[in-house]
């Protein structure tokens, strides 16, 4: 993949590697070279989902500081409340929650998400 949003065959982008992978430093690094936090892959699945889905939660911490979209719903209709509490993550729900509850204040803040 020579461009930051280039996808593979199943229209995984390196983010999305990268979230699958729960690689937090390659998450930000690719984030701040630009990479779009919204692009799916053909599961609709947003890199977001892909993060939560595999538990890995720094790397979902990362996509919510650069503000990825929680209400994003894949192909089969789960958004990222769904995903994590089908997969049996209560750490990653509260962040969410969180993160939501900030967001409808109009802040946000790292304080926001569990340390």
């Amino acid at each position: 993949m020579e461009n930051i949003n280039d996808r593979d065959e199943d229209g995984y982008t390196r983010l999305m590697i990268a979230a699958m992978r729960g690689q937090k430093d390659e998450v930000k690094h690719v984030v701040v070279q630009g990479a779009d936090i919204e692009l799916v892959n053909k599961l609709g699945e947003s890199p977001l989902l892909i993060a939560i889905g595999r538990g890995h939660y720094y790397s979902t911490v990362e996509l919510l500081k650069a503000h990825a979209n929680v209400h994003h719903r894949s192909n089969i209709g789960l958004n990222s409340l769904h995903t994590a509490v089908a997969g049996h993550q209560p750490i990653l729900l509260e962040a969410l929650l969180k993160t939501e509850q900030s967001w409808r204040k109009g802040i946000w803040s790292e304080a926001c998400v569990i340390k």
